[in-house]
């Protein structure tokens, strides 16, 4: 066994990366004066090593902290030998400047006198990122949950509030109500006095609004000439019907000046109120939407309290047909999948898949996604019918790999109800077992909003699923409700931008912020991050100019059938 020599400890000490302090432990468990301090530590903090020496940890200890010595004091006290403390914290400069550090620190003894060892690393630059970071995110969460153009909360944001209004506590026993407005003719005053007047005239809008609702409700711009109100209590649908007519006839009692022309706005209104006409958000929106939408279709001007009379009866009556057939598919062979190529940003080639479900009815044809998967998750046929996508896709895969002697990963959807259900490790380390296939060609996609479902069970299973090899990511990432903070704790491996951020980003000065800000976090984390919906090269070249990693859309390849994708690759090199 080799023992360190004087000389050693003393190169280490001073020839090490981060500053190395050496001081004396006081009977009362207080730092003493330095005795040794390395020239990392002098050229930091600005000193001489004589004046360091002449010195104590305490005098560097910038005024604000002088109130953590006592706790300082008591762990130096604890300290042995065998275990170091690790903690942060900051030394004051000469020139007075606060240094960042993680401090470790170890107790050692030269003839009976205590002295503490510590190894300090520099953290200015992990804390100028983190900063960056933070400065990012809320950018981010401005540009995501707020209307650019008026400021005002968007449709997402809104969603978020009414969830927050119905999920309290006290709401049992009150009304609420939504309010959704249309400006009647916005299309034709734009068309004739132009864009800029236009969006002043929206700006106009909004602030009348806002002064109007004030304190009594939220409102909320979707967009265009679209607004929204949450009134959260209201005692009747007749009050919620009375605040709308206020509403309405502010807006028209006295000219808005856009650019100098004087314009007169009227408006549609529909109302729904909670618990009337529906007990979650959905119907709520639904009910606003059809009332005022009602009210255009009969030219304007007035308002409209939701009726059940209004929901298109044929398309329940379709929904239902639907729930039926979507039960005998699995059963019938209905399903397939459809693979839509993932491909490096710099270079177009493909790295990887996504399989898509499809459903081809006997009976009703082709069915989008977008009519069933609800339906799906609703009923609960999503759990069964993930089962069949993750078996199809291992299936395939593994064909592929026998045939072509090579095999891509495959990303397959995974909802928050088969992700949290308990037995979800267990299929599928019995489909990779009966397949033969390697995890390492497997890839989850799961959706943003589950990350706040029960978070700990979210980061077991997630560990389960890498440890067999399987990459994790986070699927139209931007529109769910994660932060910056919360994504830190979940070990996954990519991000995938949202396709309705991504279809604008060359037109769209805050969608293209936003999908910048996303691809900053993603590699600050050191994730990967897919841009999806990617259809047209100029959106192409603005990803490329800002390092997105891989891209997925219209512009390299719809989604194919499964014969079809060796194909596709071998045409496109």
């Amino acid at each position: 066994m080799m023992l360190m020599t004087f000389n050693d400890f003393e190169s280490l000490f001073e020839y090490a990366n981060d500053a190395i302090f050496l001081y004396e432990l006081t009977e009362q468990g207080m730092p003493g004066r330095y005795v040794k301090v390395n020239q990392v530590a002098c050229t930091r903090l600005g000193y001489e090593r004589a004046e360091l020496l002449s010195m104590s940890p305490v005098e560097l200890i910038s005024a604000e902290r002088w109130l953590q010595l006592p706790k300082l004091a008591q762990q130096l006290r604890h300290l042995s030998h065998a275990t170091p403390l690790t903690f942060e914290g900051s030394y004051r400069s000469k020139w007075g400047e606060d240094v960042p550090f993680e401090f470790r620190v170890r107790l050692l003894t030269h003839r009976n006198q205590p002295y503490v060892l510590s190894v300090a690393r520099d953290l200015t630059d992990r804390k100028q990122v983190e900063f960056a970071l933070r400065e990012s995110e809320s950018r981010y969460r401005q540009m995501a949950y707020y209307n650019h153009l008026t400021a005002l909360p968007n449709q997402r944001m809104f969603e978020e509030q009414l969830l927050h209004y119905l999920d309290r506590e006290d709401q049992h026993g009150h009304r609420l109500a939504l309010l959704f407005l249309d400006l009647d003719r916005s299309r034709r005053l734009i068309d004739s006095l132009g864009r800029k007047v236009g969006d002043e005239l929206v700006l106009s809008v909004a602030a009348r609004l806002t002064a109007q609702v004030g304190k009594e409700g939220f409102t909320a711009h979707f967009g265009g000439d679209t607004f929204a109100v949450i009134l959260p209590t209201v005692a009747a649908a007749a009050e919620a019907v009375d605040v709308a007519k206020r509403l309405a006839h502010g807006l028209a009692l006295s000219p808005l000046s856009p650019s100098g022309h004087e314009v007169f706005v009227t408006c549609s209104i529909g109302v729904s109120v909670y618990p009337e006409h529906g007990m979650d958000a959905a119907s709520l929106v639904r009910g606003a939407d059809l009332a005022m939408n009602r009210i255009k279709s009969q030219g304007g001007n007035d308002i409209g309290l939701y009726n059940p009379a209004m929901q298109n009866v044929t398309v329940l009556g379709e929904r239902i047909r639907l729930e039926h057939q979507l039960y005998k598919a699995l059963e019938e062979g209905e399903l397939s999948l459809a693979y839509q190529p993932k491909v490096r940003a710099n270079s177009g080639r493909m790295i990887g898949a996504e399989a898509l479900l499809r459903w081809d009815s006997h009976t009703l044809g082709q069915i989008s996604p977008a009519s069933f998967i609800p339906i799906a998750e609703e009923t609960g046929l999503i759990v069964p019918l993930g089962e069949f996508v993750l078996r199809q896709a291992s299936t395939q895969v593994k064909q592929w790999q026998r045939e072509y002697g090579v095999a891509y990963p495959v990303a397959v959807n995974i909802s928050p109800r088969q992700f949290l259900s308990t037995n979800l490790v267990k299929l599928v380390e019995g489909v990779l077992l009966e397949t033969g296939l390697d995890g390492a060609l497997m890839e989850f996609e799961i959706t943003e909003s589950l990350l706040m479902d029960d978070s700990e069970r979210v980061i077991r299973t997630i560990q389960a699923l890498r440890a067999m090899g399987i990459q994790v990511s986070i699927d139209d990432f931007g529109t769910g409700y994660s932060s910056l903070s919360y994504l830190k704790r979940f070990p996954v491996d990519r991000l995938k931008i949202d396709q309705s951020f991504v279809k604008d980003i060359t037109i769209d000065p805050a969608h293209a912020e936003i999908v910048a800000a996303i691809i900053n976090l993603g590699h600050s984390l050191n994730m990967k991050v897919l841009a999806e919906g990617v259809e047209t090269v100029e959106q192409r070249g603005f990803l490329r100019a800002r390092q997105c990693d891989e891209m997925q859309g219209y512009l390299f390849s719809k989604p194919v059938p499964a014969d079809q994708l060796f194909s596709w690759l071998i045409e496109h090199g």
